[in-house]
């Protein structure tokens, strides 16, 4: 019902319209159709609103033009059909989307980051003015002979599937009126779309896509493959965003003269000759041969320009050349090209390469890194990778690991096929990209915190100062998460993420926080993900997390599951009759996997390379990671451990007098060098040092330093106990909550006692 809605209002709208319009607008959306109809398999037959032999949808209003195409030839009478109005202002052409908004059964959106209005298959019982009009029209016509309708649903309707979207002047629609679940609305308005950009109908958005390949290697994808797949990319950041981030605007080219033509730009280069993690040569050379030869009176401007390469990508598959990456290059990098008119400058501040094969995760996880961001990355202010990078140029970026629960981790894999269903961004890279803000937490007061995924603009994520750190930029993050919503999460709980800083190179490292109890990792056909930090309330297991070197305790002391949301406190935690070692892993060595671009991680979070703390006691048990599974293990009775982090402290505590001998262990490093061989001629030696920490039977905390050292890839190396009788402990106190967050002004203590020793001194002259 509704595609034929569209197309009778369109009519409507274009008999009240003046029509002094030039010929060659309704030429160009006649040859769209064309161009459309053959990219579908249809025939060229174009029906105009002033033709007659329409009959089938005795749609003949006035004088106005729009022109329609079918499966079958007939116009709107066959199920599926696209249709182009042509107006004489765009302004012509908002109004009537806009009235069509209001009055139809559709959902206000967008298409290709266009306006648009949608609307899918099914039973509505509440449609809007101008359909249930009709509908009671039609219905009272009926019973006026029939009598009345025992029918509970005799006021509800059927929508169909239809796309309608509008750049400048012209109104286009792609319709599915069959009386199934359709969906062949998607493949229509693609085939419409990728035809007027190319006619040049819809201006260049700030997006462009090109698909590439070469002489050795075809790609096999077409372009209304990627047409799709862009659309979805605006659907999760739509969600994702919370309505903050407006939809990309795409534009596409395609290489196709002639019907049969392949859409990818053959370069002239094989694919082999392109230097290993290649990507930026091979982008510049799809530009150029994109745009080589076309009629460009002047230079393009992009946000970015999306090239898509043949096969998959070296996270899927070793052997391939190149990485799903983004490379921001600035505002000021261009590709010269060369057009009919001469020589033009293609700009783009963004690079973005893309597997033909990769998934929404990969797309929207780069797409993600051409963001704006609160903090530098490198030398620009974007979305940083949330995973241990690493890159032989660019040792700073190691920047912990947040797993599934953030896209800019490997939440970007999380579903089917490898990301079909990505997760959203973490509050912390929300925060980052400016759509989610902190509240401070206060000790010992309840918080009831709404999940990532139901938050709404202008909420705030709950956030708690390191009480061991005087350094603002290191902080506890609680964050509830909910897996029944959109792009939800891998599992519904609480996630704490330890957030440190990496004062040599100024950036964060968050890592998410393991659980405490029962399973730290979960496998399942979507993916393996972390445990929730916290999954459940008190007093049940998992539902407190015990901050050892932070003297803090996090509880949820109650849980709601759909919506999930769930009420927090966090309290002092005073330990007793415990003993145990922390320790502070230097950078990461391990490097040459990628090149200076920011590259999506590989399938698996745990390959990156990474220093653990162990301990065994006695009798053999173990904490730590076992090297058959793959898995955090706590053996130890009593022991507190926190898991396995990336570039952040770990921490083992057990009750005082068991016999505990610690390890410093690369096992993550010898594995990352296992699925990585080409890195393995890197140096591997990494540095740490660590410190012992005991609690009296009174809760007094003693420290005292305990080893410093080097490992190499696969090394364990044996520290000295805590228990050790070399150990000199001394008393020592943290600074506690509060003391880093200078909510005030950080420098306001040093001021004032400079200020008053200014006036002492004054004094004594």
């Amino acid at each position: 019902m509704v595609g034929r809605q569209f197309v009778t209002i369109l009519i409507v709208a274009l008999f009240f319209s003046s029509w002094s319009f030039a010929v060659s607008d309704d030429e160009k959306a006649q040859e769209v159709l064309k161009k459309a109809a053959d990219t579908l398999g249809w025939p060229d037959t174009i029906i105009s609103s002033q033709d007659k032999s329409d009959s089938s949808s005795g749609e003949n209003i006035g004088t106005g033009r729009s022109y329609t195409i079918s499966e079958n030839g007939k116009g709107t009478g066959d199920d599926l059909h696209a249709s182009i109005a042509v107006f004489t202002l765009d302004q012509e052409a908002s109004f009537w989307m806009s009235f069509i908004d209001q009055e139809l059964d559709v959902v206000h959106s967008s298409y290709q980051g266009r306006d648009a209005e949608i609307s899918t298959y099914g039973q509505n019982c509440n449609p809007k003015p101008l359909v249930k009009a009709i509908n009671d029209w039609v219905n009272g016509f009926f019973e006026s002979i029939f009598g009345p309708s025992d029918q509970p649903d005799n006021g509800c309707v059927t929508d169909h599937g239809a796309i309608m979207w509008t750049c400048g002047k012209y109104i286009f629609v792609g319709a599915d009126d069959t009386s199934d679940s359709g969906g062949e609305e998607n493949t229509i308005a693609a085939a419409v779309y990728s035809a007027a950009q190319q006619a040049g109908l819809c201006d260049y958005g700030d997006t462009l896509v090109i698909m590439a390949d070469t002489p050795d290697r075809n790609g096999n994808k077409e372009l209304k493959d990627m047409e799709m797949m862009t659309q979805r990319v605006n659907q999760y950041y739509g969600v994702n965003s919370m309505g903050q981030q407006p939809p990309f605007k795409f534009s596409f080219l395609s290489a196709a003269k002639a019907p049969g033509d392949s859409e990818w730009f053959t370069l002239d280069n094989n694919l082999a000759s392109y230097p290993y993690m290649g990507d930026r040569p091979f982008a510049t050379d799809a530009i150029k041969k994109a745009f080589d030869g076309s009629a460009l009176t002047e230079d393009l401007y992009f946000e970015r320009i999306v090239v898509v390469y043949p096969g998959d990508g070296h996270q899927n598959d070793p052997t391939s050349n190149f990485a799903n990456a983004c490379s921001y290059l600035g505002p000021n990098a261009y590709t010269e090209v060369k057009t009919l008119q001469g020589t033009r400058k293609i700009y783009a501040r963004s690079l973005i390469y893309l597997s033909e094969n990769r998934e929404l995760g990969g797309w929207v996880h780069e797409f993600g890194h051409s963001l704006a961001s609160k903090y530098m990355n490198g030398q620009f202010a974007h979305i940083s990778d949330r995973y241990n990078y690493d890159a032989t140029t660019d040792p700073d970026r190691q920047f912990g690991d947040s797993s599934k629960w953030d896209l800019m981790a490997s939440g970007s894999h999380w579903g089917p096929d490898d990301g079909s269903t990505p997760t959203q961004m973490a509050s912390y890279t929300k925060y980052a990209a400016g759509w989610l803000s902190y509240k401070y937490a206060a000790l010992n007061t309840s918080y009831t915190l709404t999940a990532l995924e139901n938050m709404k603009a202008g909420d705030a994520e709950l956030r708690v100062d390191d009480p061991t750190s005087t350094n603002a930029e290191e902080y506890l993050i609680i964050e509830a998460r909910d897996a029944t919503a959109s792009f939800g999460a891998p599992a519904s709980g609480v996630v704490l993420y330890g957030v440190d800083w990496d004062s040599s190179y100024n950036h964060h490292v968050v890592n998410d926080w393991t659980t405490l109890t029962g399973q730290t990792e979960i496998r399942t056909a979507n993916g393996r993900y972390d445990t929730p930090t916290l999954y459940s309330a008190d007093p049940s297991p998992g539902s407190t997390y015990d901050i050892v070197p932070w003297q803090l305790k996090v509880t949820v002391t109650s849980i709601t599951r759909q919506p999930f949301a769930a009420t927090v406190k966090v309290v002092n935690y005073d330990p007793t009759n415990l003993a145990g070692a922390t320790l502070h892993p230097g950078p990461v060595p391990t490097t040459g996997v990628a090149d200076g671009s920011t590259s999506e991680n590989a399938l698996d979070n745990d390959t990156m390379p990474g220093m653990d703390l162990e301990a065994y006691d006695s009798a053999g048990n173990h904490v730590g990671i076992n090297p058959q599974t793959g898995d955090f293990e706590n053996n130890i009775p009593g022991a507190i451990a926190s898991g396995p982090r990336t570039g952040a402290d770990e921490w083992i505590f057990v009750p005082a007098g068991t016999q505990v001998r610690y390890d410093v262990s690369t096992y993550r490093t010898q594995k990352f060098l296992a699925d990585h061989p080409e890195a393995a001629a890197t140096d591997t030696q990494q540095g740490f040092n660590a410190t012992a920490i005991k609690f009296d039977s009174s809760g007094n905390r003693f420290e005292a330093p305990l080893a410093t050292g080097n490992a190499a890839a696969g090394a364990t190396v044996p520290i000295t106990s805590p228990d050790d009788p070399s150990v000199k402990y001394q008393p020592a106190t943290i600074p506690g909550v509060g003391n880093n967050s200078n909510q005030l002004c950080p420098f306001l203590p040093a001021f004032l006692l400079l200020l008053l020793g200014g006036f002492l001194w004054k004094g004594r002259q």
